[in-house]
């Protein structure tokens, strides 16, 4: 009875300390991406961003017969609706990025 107990209580620890996040987490993908994109943290751009970039998120991946020409198109307007101003290093670095997220791995 008390290997049990004892085997039950390291069970539980054991999943305990696994659903502890570690001090260094990385930051929900969203705001990573607007962080990237250069618009400075607790700024209402930054907010606005994160937010559409989210709601972009959650449209999800494209298919395989998403067209090369559709996916630069659609990430130029996902980066110009994230609030960042075409022919800007910025928006140059987020075309580039939500070309990769779009394209078919």
């Amino acid at each position: 009875m008390q290997v049990r107990f004892c085997v039950a209580v390291v069970i539980a620890g054991l999943a305990a300390v696994m659903t502890i996040s570690p001090a260094g987490a990385q930051p929900p993908p969203s705001r990573e991406a607007c962080a990237y994109y250069d618009f400075p943290p607790g700024t209402p751009e930054y907010r606005v961003c994160v937010e559409r970039e989210l709601e972009m998120r959650r449209l999800g991946r494209m298919n395989r017969e998403y067209g090369a020409a559709r996916i630069v198109s659609d990430s130029e307007r996902a980066c110009t609706y994230y609030g960042l101003m075409p022919g800007t290093p910025r928006y140059e670095r987020c075309v580039r990025h939500e070309v990769e997220l779009r394209s078919p791995q």
